[in-house]
């Protein structure tokens, strides 16, 4: 099995996670404030069941220089190195942490990739102990969450001797940008919307640091000062970092990145003049100021500054555009200097939707001989529709661009167009004319969004019915939606709009969700949750149709279910897992089990949607929801 796990920045608020833990002994002091953004470098591995822990590298890379890892996985053992200076220090403590908390045995972890630089301040150690962490998570089945994972790998950063705080282990979430706010040793974060491109270049200085010494010196200035230098780095990790970040996620959600860059030089003018005096040996930074002060780099740059505990460890950049980034990271290549590109992109639209419509439709037999199971009549707004016009409609109200239809022949196709592009000619005659002919407008817009994909193994399932938009949606996240369901709200936000705006402040896969009935498990793919906040669903493991006995044990909470909602938005890397997962296979192939796997690999999130899905794919269903829909919006 195949793993990655990314480094991180810290864009701004660096040490205010460890200073805030420090409310827990002196509420005077202020929550810290950081926005920590993943990066492009990362490590990637395959991973393996063993009765050992042992660590090996497949090709060169930064990492080459360390000898292979082989150690027995008893709990001294891992101990003894974990407390020990060695490179391997951090590996060891993590897997001494899983082994006191669950009956596993050893891993083994063959890295086959490394771009992320060792002790520049861009959490690789943190990126260690979350890929141990991961890998027994995955290999031994212990369905830790995403809080877990990382509450894990801080433990064993704390067994190391390390006092760092809890930003690194943000490195887990991988390429995206967070707002993180720290209370004591609670912490509360969301996703930021990225309105522009961000280009940043990543510099590492070449130069040495004692990152302990650093972290040892802030330390002793809380949890109460002594002496006026003291209250000036304690205020400015408070009160002067919140402001900073305050304008500094205003700045990314409005796309402002000149004001971005010129924050980033501010901040570290502050940095220098109220925390490094208690520091100077570290803080002084020559090399840092060097290339920040470099007139050079000041052209093609709005601003900079110096990257996690600071020092003449990594510097880092905001260029004024792609072309001019590329300049800065040339020139400091010719001037000796190792340096890397960061993009934080601008978070993508949701513009695409797929519907697999290509069904036979064997439950709603005989009726479906004649037409297909989504053109079978609702009530819906005063009108009688097809089916599948209520969700075409929404998908239109939501500004999405390209509806994919996956269809399985070419009368089904003829029933579309008919339907959406066909002129009623008796129109004039109807009593609410206008009205009538602004729908019919309407359906023709529908109609130009509309594109076809074939599906001639109709009986391989949904699943692979869902692989053949692969080559049409690309890289692009897209919302899926059921062909056979009805959404429906009295939020002045439709369905799909709901998780539409949920996806574009998480920036993750996710996955619409409603609460269901201990007695209606059978029917629905349900998701066992750690955490729920507000309407947002933190997945823990997903299940297609539970039995009664097992959901009444692992999956109620305070007496419901929590139930797929019948709509989704993925992104590319789904059609990955499909694709591996439909190798060879001559039969369906268990969609929600890909889920589950995408959830576990790259994140998945749940949205507890406001309103109702109204499943018509059998008779049971449709006469009752033919009925309860009927008056939803009248």
């Amino acid at each position: 099995m195949r793993i990655e796990v990314n480094g991180r920045i810290c864009l701004f608020g660096e040490h205010s996670d460890w200073a805030a833990s420090y409310r827990n002994l002196n509420k005077k002091i202020c929550k810290g404030h950081a926005i920590v953004a993943g990066i492009n470098q990362k490590i990637i591995a395959d991973i393996y069941m063993d009765n050992n822990l042992t660590i090996s590298y497949s090709k060169c890379n930064c990492l080459c220089k360390y000898e292979d890892l082989k150690i027995k996985t008893n709990i001294s053992d891992l101990y003894k190195l974990a407390k020990s200076d060695s490179f391997y220090s951090y590996a060891s403590a993590a897997a001494y942490v899983i082994k006191q908390k669950y009956n596993v045995k050893g891993i083994k972890i063959n890295i086959i990739e490394n771009t992320l630089p060792i002790k520049k301040g861009l959490a690789s150690s943190a990126a260690i102990s979350i890929l141990i962490i991961k890998a027994y998570n995955l290999l031994y089945k212990l369905e830790l969450s995403d809080s877990q994972i990382m509450e894990y790998a801080f433990e064993s950063e704390q067994i190391t001797g390390s006092k760092c705080g809890r930003l690194d282990q943000f490195c887990y979430f991988g390429d995206c940008v967070n707002k993180i706010i720290f209370d004591g040793n609670q912490l509360s974060y969301n996703n930021i919307f990225v309105k522009n491109d961000i280009n940043i270049v990543i510099v590492d200085l070449n130069g040495k640091k004692n990152t302990k010494k650093i972290l040892n010196d802030l330390n002793s200035c809380y949890p109460f000062p002594k002496n006026s230098v003291e209250n000036k780095v304690i205020n400015y990790f408070g009160v002067a970092n919140e402001k900073i970040v305050k304008y500094a996620e205003k700045y990314i959600k409005k796309g402002y990145v000149r004001k971005l860059g010129k924050l980033m030089s501010y901040s570290q003018r502050l940095f220098d003049k109220y925390v490094s005096p208690v520091c100077p040996s570290e803080l002084s930074a020559p090399l840092l100021h060097d290339i920040l002060n470099d007139p050079f780099i000041k052209k093609y740059s709005y601003g900079g500054k110096g990257v996690g505990s600071q020092g003449d460890g990594t510097a880092q950049l905001i260029a004024k555009n792609k072309e001019s980034q590329m300049t800065i990271v040339n020139y400091l290549r010719e001037k000796g200097y190792n340096s890397y590109v960061l993009d934080l992109e601008k978070t993508k639209e949701v513009k695409k939707a797929v519907i697999p419509v290509a069904g036979y439709g064997t439950r709603l037999y005989p009726y479906t001989k004649l037409i297909n199971k989504e053109f079978c009549p609702v009530v819906y707004e005063n009108k009688l529709k097809p089916q599948i016009s209520v969700l075409l409609e929404e998908l239109y109200d939501s500004n999405i661009n390209e509806i994919y239809l996956i269809i399985s022949s070419k009368f089904q196709k003829k029933l579309y167009k008919n339907y959406l592009l066909k002129h009623s000619n008796y129109l004039k005659t109807f009593p609410d004319y206008k009205n009538n002919k602004n729908y019919e407008e309407k359906l023709k817009k529908i109609w130009k969004k509309i594109k076809f994909i074939k599906n001639n193994h109709v009986d391989y399932g949904f699943a692979y019915s869902v692989s053949l938009a692969k080559k049409y949606v690309g890289s692009d996240s897209f919302i899926l939606c059921l062909g056979d369901t009805i959404y429906s709200s009295d939020n002045s936000v439709n369905c799909c709009n709901q998780l539409i705006d949920f996806y574009k402040k998480n920036k993750i896969s996710s996955v619409g969700i409603k609460k269901i009935n201990l007695d209606e498990v059978n029917n629905y793919g349900t998701v066992k949750t750690s955490k729920i906040d507000g309407n947002k669903i933190v997945i823990k493991k997903l299940y297609e149709k539970p039995n009664f006995e097992f959901a009444k044990k692992n999956l109620l909470v305070n007496n419901v279910c929590y139930a797929f909602f019948g709509n989704y938005i993925l992104d590319y890397k789904i059609f990955e897992i499909l694709k591996r997962n439909l190798k060879g296979r001559k039969k369906e192939c268990d969609f929600t089990k890909c889920l589950d796997e995408m959830h576990t690999k790259n994140g998945l999130l749940g949205y507890l949607i406001d309103g109702t899905s109204y499943d018509f794919g059998n008779v049971e269903s449709y006469i009752n929801n033919f009925v309860n829909i009927k008056g939803v919006r009248n």
